[in-house]
């Protein structure tokens, strides 16, 4: 309260100095000649300025604010006085509590004990390690034993990598740039992909994982919805190469290595199978003698398969045989069971001599394509013949063509999804 009083009284008194009071109780001004006024210069309108207190010693310690003292309102703090352990410069020489076991050197509200670094008042326990940004500051600021931890520049799982050496995770020690990916659904690596490599992720970007069918998840023209070609390649992922291409060519068989074949033969196939031609125009492909390229003779047959018999050449005929056919109709005037009119039956003979023997005979047998060669064919792709064709079978009971494990002479394997014997009636589970 002393201090309070002397701070208001004061400067009132110390006016009160430069008046005098006549005898008649009127007052008189009376300037001072001393240098040492309250009033160092005076304003032009005649008024006073705030009077200067700096060298006044307004709490009576002894000392003014001119001569040192930093706080002018306690006579307890001064230069001079006493130190004492109570958190606050008591000598006025900028240092608190100093000459004490345990003193706050940098005024940061912790003593030498227990801050690290009590010349820095960034430093002391509590504090935030690190700068703004939260980089490191090569510097222990929260006296925890560690340095910069927390921060982007401090290994905080102990993996080799810190968050500003591309740590996408450094609470996670697995997760690192040098880190395998792994199918976890986390960025492992830090490339900034999830799961890339393993095979629920789409590598090649068409739309398929591994686990979704994608047996190339490398190339994306390779997937369970791309298009078959002849390419050697399984493009879509059916485990069959090139057997379902669209692009397969059609040959035709060539059974008499004319190198013409028949139109009645035609086989797909992306490379050319052995006895088979591009051209299917042969006319008789028992015959390597007729076919499109051959020269017409007088035979009684179309050699050159253009639909006419012995043109350009000339002779007289007549009915050897006495079938009523002449030896220009008849392709064989030496036998009256063979004319134009006669019906062709399997016997490798062509008996109504329209160039083709037993291709249309009324006898043939039926076979049935064998493409997996299991001795059962496709019911689906009949072939009649006088005789059995390479790649053929009587029975036409296969299910799947393209599998010689599949068909009616094995035995079911249980639980497996497919029908192995090609029977539906038998179970693909046991019945409990």
């Amino acid at each position: 309260m002393k201090n309070y009083i002397a701070a208001g009284i004061l400067p009132l008194l110390l006016l009160g100095c430069n008046l005098k009071i006549s005898d008649s109780g009127q007052e008189s001004e009376s300037r001072q000649e001393d240098t040492g006024s309250v009033y160092d210069t005076e304003e032009p309108d005649g008024k006073k300025p705030s009077p200067d207190l700096s060298f006044i010693d307004i709490d009576e310690d002894g000392f003014s604010v001119e001569e040192g003292d930093c706080d002018d309102s306690d006579s307890s703090i001064h230069p001079g006085a006493e130190e004492v352990e109570d958190g606050v410069d008591n000598d006025c020489d900028s240092v608190i509590d100093e000459d004490f076991s345990d003193p706050d050197l940098d005024g940061d509200g912790y003593t030498s004990a227990v801050d690290c670094d009590d010349g820095d008042s960034s430093v002391h326990p509590g504090a935030s390690e690190g700068d703004v940004d939260n980089n490191g500051t090569g510097l222990d600021n929260d006296c925890d034993g560690r340095v910069d931890e927390g921060t982007h520049d401090y290994d905080d799982d102990e993996d080799g990598f810190t968050e500003n050496e591309g740590d996408c995770n450094d609470s996670a020690p697995f997760i690192h740039p040098s880190a395998p990916e792994v199918l976890d659904f986390r960025d492992n690596d830090c490339d900034g992909l999830v799961d890339e490599g393993t095979y629920a992720y789409d590598d090649d970007g068409d739309g398929f994982t591994e686990s979704q069918g994608d047996c190339d998840d490398n190339d994306a023209s390779i997937n369970p919805s791309a298009v078959e070609v002849c390419d050697t390649i399984d493009n879509n992922c059916d485990e069959i190469i090139d057997t379902d291409a669209t692009d397969k060519i059609t040959w035709y068989a060539d059974f008499d290595g004319d190198t013409y074949g028949s139109l009645s033969w035609p086989i797909e196939s992306c490379n050319q199978p052995a006895n088979t031609s591009e051209n299917g125009d042969d006319c008789n492909d028992s015959n390597s003698s007729v076919h499109p390229s051959a020269p017409e003779v007088l035979d009684g047959v179309d050699n050159d398969c253009d639909g006419l018999i012995d043109e350009g050449t000339d002779s007289s005929v007549e009915d050897l045989d006495g079938d009523g056919w002449n030896s220009l109709e008849d392709c064989d005037d030496n036998d009256a069971s063979i004319n134009p009119d006669a019906v062709e039956v399997c016997d490798t003979v062509d008996n109504n001599c329209d160039e083709f023997v037993d291709t249309d005979a009324i006898d043939k047998v039926t076979y049935y394509i064998d493409a997996d060669g299991d001795s059962y064919g496709d019911i689906t792709l009949p072939k009649e013949s006088c005789t059995q064709p390479a790649y053929t079978s009587e029975n036409g009971d296969d299910c799947n063509d393209g599998d010689s494990t599949i068909n009616p002479g094995v035995e079911e394997v249980l639980n497996d999804g497919i029908d192995n014997d090609c029977n539906t009636d038998t179970p693909d589970h046991l019945l409990h």
